[in-house]
């Protein structure tokens, strides 16, 4: 049972990716930054990428996303955007740190609305959960943020 929900949840992250790649401000930003286009990254579901790390993206065609943060579907868009617009930042050869000024310039991109606070997860009971289980040597952070 578990395999199937996970495959049903990896099919709606891949809808939820290519609704992102159509979204207008993306592929104007594409248009200015790069001479051909962006095809959507390939998702995989893993149990964790770390005990803090709801996503990680390698290059332009791979993002990875924690098990753990599934639970939250609204936790779960703003990673997969978040990758994205990691994914964009190499496919244009923006400079600059992993979320500086080049990454910021393709998450705004990306998420136009939601930049700001799609520029890192944040955690909710649930996820914490979900994270703890996973990782039972760590240790809660809802006291961190706010």
């Amino acid at each position: 049972m578990y395999r199937y929900a996970q495959r049903m949840k990896e099919a709606t992250l891949k809808s939820y990716m290519k609704k992102l790649m159509t979204r207008d401000s993306l592929k104007d930003f594409l248009g200015d930054n790069s001479s051909n286009g962006l095809d959507a990254p390939v998702i995989y579901v893993v149990p964790s990428c770390g005990p803090l790390i709801a996503g990680q993206t390698f290059g332009k065609k791979l993002v990875e996303i924690s098990s753990w943060v599934l639970v939250d579907d609204e936790a779960t868009e703003a990673v997969l955007r978040h990758e994205l617009a990691h994914a964009v930042k190499v496919h244009c050869n923006l400079q600059g740190a992993a979320h500086g000024a080049g990454f910021t310039s393709s998450l705004k991109s990306v998420s136009p609305r939601k930049w700001r606070t799609d520029k890192y997860w944040w955690p909710t009971p649930a996820i914490e959960e979900a994270r703890l289980k996973i990782h039972t040597k760590s240790k809660s952070i809802l006291n961190r943020v706010g």
